[in-house]
């Protein structure tokens, strides 16, 4: 289905039709980037995006399994010419690379690339190997070399996402350059209810060398440090999330380290110190962090 969409420069969309029936497709080799506009959409299979206004009550019937494909194999990569793409209502998990890629592969030709309400390292049961975290990929959401304006949720409760990640990756990784990046409204690091740690990532969200990242309203859990930005990265945002501290306001999903880790921000050359907002200046702009 994606070699046929990459044959054709017109948006196209990839459905489902397994009468609704959960199917997991495992597949044995690394697929092929996603290199013109395309619709994934795993609700076209009898799925249903979550309605609740916390934690996830989706029904994801799709599962693309990474267990045979092989050593550093991705699972979906978004590629320059992608853009405008959409990953809606799939579970993606045991990749040995990332559940999901959106790389520009240091060209411009890469944006507005949305990832929308899927389960990434997690089918979203929390029962046998899923509680275990044996499910992850190693990265969730791999975000690299100049994409712009990628989205990974959008703010509504249809668009959250559930992701988790193995001990050797993060959750979700923003770096080189990828300006404008939005993580908003989804579950990280946790199980489906927000209020238990799953999977065994150090990191919740690492920002490197990149800038203008807005990570607004998530519920972020970490076996170490829940935001770490560095490496020259200015202009981030960090609002309104909960951190370390469960949907419902009260269990911990934190590890042993911080928070919020800002470091190694100065310009290489010392010219001009870089800026990071956590918190804002208006109601409802503070972080819980615990």
């Amino acid at each position: 289905a994606i070699e046929r969409a990459n044959a054709n420069i017109d948006a196209d969309t990839i459905a489902f039709g397994f009468g609704g029936a959960a199917t997991t497709i495992a597949i044995t080799a690394p697929l092929p980037p996603i290199t013109y506009p395309v619709t994934i959409d795993g609700t076209t299979s009898g799925g249903t995006p979550n309605s609740a206004a916390t934690g996830t009550n989706a029904v994801i019937t799709v599962r693309i399994d990474g267990a045979g494909a092989g050593a550093d194999a991705h699972g979906l990569r978004f590629w320059p010419g992608s853009t405008a793409s959409v990953l809606r209502g799939v579970a993606v998990t045991r990749f040995d690379g990332a559940g999901v890629m959106v790389s520009a592969n240091n060209t411009p030709h890469l944006q507005d690339v949305q990832v929308l309400g899927n389960f990434i390292g997690t089918d979203g049961s929390g029962s046998a190997d899923d509680a275990a975290g044996l499910l992850a990929n190693r990265w969730g959401v791999y975000i690299a070399n100049n994409t712009l304006l990628t989205k990974v949720g959008d703010g509504s409760a249809g668009g959250r996402n559930l992701i988790v990640a193995r001990a050797d990756g993060e959750s979700i990784l923003i770096t080189n350059g990828s300006i404008g990046t939005t993580v908003s409204d989804n579950l990280i690091g946790t199980d489906a209810t927000g209020n238990l740690l799953r999977g065994d990532a150090p990191l919740g969200i690492k920002v490197r060398s990149t800038g203008q990242a807005r990570i607004l309203g998530n519920v972020i859990g970490a076996r170490d440090t829940g935001i770490e930005i560095s490496n020259e990265s200015d202009l981030n945002f960090v609002r309104s999330n909960r951190i370390g501290v469960g949907a419902d306001g009260v269990s911990p999903i934190g590890g042993s380290g911080h928070g919020v880790h800002i470091r190694n921000i100065q310009n290489i050359n010392g010219a001009f110190p870089r800026y990071n907002g956590v918190g804002g200046p208006d109601p409802g702009q503070g972080n819980t962090i615990a």
